[in-house]
């Protein structure tokens, strides 16, 4: 290197090393920059946590406290809904169950509100319980159903002597008549709910209702039945004539029999010079039933159904005797 050139070189170096530094110190310097100060959200306050409400009815609560601009989420609209005015929300209920509101504000806070839907009010498919018994019977009954109520029901009849319980099934209530009378049935649902109502028993001569000469009409084989009593599957049913009356009859042998004899012809109506004869034992006489009503209810010309009825006495008590045929031509 020529020494004309070393002063130039020596002045490069120390002007390199000033810069050097300074932009040293221009690092070593932090750099702040302004952030913004954090948004206080406020709170969403509302008057409670749960409501309950009665099916088909409504019920409030309000919001105490909030960002404004309000929004309602319903969760299970088929069960309850929501409605708002001003800081009020109304809750409508449609049917028994469990639901939930969301309330929202501008701030983004969210509530949630429990809805608990029940029966205030127990429905039921009639307003009280009328049973007919046959004069010296006890097994009349009638059905009650609960159309709305909240489960696990229970029954009882306030007098026994005149109706009770027999069953509470699902949301049928069975209820078995056992003298004329009138009592009270209350019922009673998992909550607490009650309702009652009057249950009157009447008695009654007339044989068979129209509901039950319907069922009588729809048997399609063979068969006598006297106050309670049934032909057997086997032996012999046939309709003849017998010392000029009508006898519809099914016999086994000498051994078994029931009859039912009657004047007139085999057209639908009422008849005269009814009789019934059963005999039920290998040895014996049959017990025979005089005057007896016979009606024929039915004539399809491929067979007859008719029913039976006398009033007279059983265990020294007034009692209605009843019985039904349906017998091949």
């Amino acid at each position: 290197m020529k020494p004309k050139y070393l002063p130039t070189i020596i002045m490069s170096l120390t002007v390199a090393f000033a810069f050097t530094a300074c932009s040293s110190d221009d690092d070593a310097t932090p750099n702040y920059r302004t952030l913004p100060s954090p948004v206080e959200r406020g709170t969403l306050t509302l008057s409670t946590d749960t409501v309950e409400v009665g099916v088909g009815e409504t019920a409030t609560f309000n919001i105490t406290e909030g960002g404004g601009d309000y929004k309602l989420i319903n969760e299970n609209p088929d069960v309850a809904t929501a409605s708002l005015s001003g800081n009020t929300v109304t809750v409508n209920s449609s049917e028994k169950g469990w639901a939930g509101i969301i309330v929202s504000d501008a701030q983004g806070n969210y509530q949630r509100v429990v809805i608990r839907s029940l029966y205030k009010t127990m429905l039921l498919s009639a307003d009280e319980v009328n049973i007919g018994i046959k004069l010296g019977h006890t097994d009349g009954q009638e059905k009650i159903t609960i159309t709305g109520g909240n489960g696990e029901y229970e029954a009882e009849c306030a007098d026994e002597n005149i109706a009770k319980v027999s069953s509470v099934s699902d949301n049928v209530v069975t209820v078995q008549a056992v003298a004329q009378g009138t009592t009270t049935l209350t019922i009673t649902d998992v909550m607490g709910v009650t309702k009652t109502i009057n249950v009157t028993v009447t008695t009654t001569t007339v044989p068979f209702t129209d509901s039950e000469k319907a069922e009588i009409m729809e048997i399609t084989s063979n068969k006598i039945s006297w106050d309670g009593t049934n032909s057997y599957s086997y032996g012999t049913f046939s309709v003849a004539e017998d010392n000029g009356q009508k006898l519809v009859q099914w016999a086994y042998y000498t051994y078994y029999h029931l009859k039912v004899w009657f004047d007139g012809d085999l057209t639908v109506g009422q008849k005269t010079g009814g009789k019934v004869s059963k005999k039920l034992n290998w040895s014996g006489d049959a017990d025979v039933f005089e005057d007896c009503n016979v009606e024929i209810i039915k004539n399809d010309g491929t067979r007859i159904w008719g029913i039976v009825s006398k009033v007279g006495t059983k265990d020294s008590k007034d009692y209605l005797y009843t019985g039904y045929f349906c017998v091949a031509l």
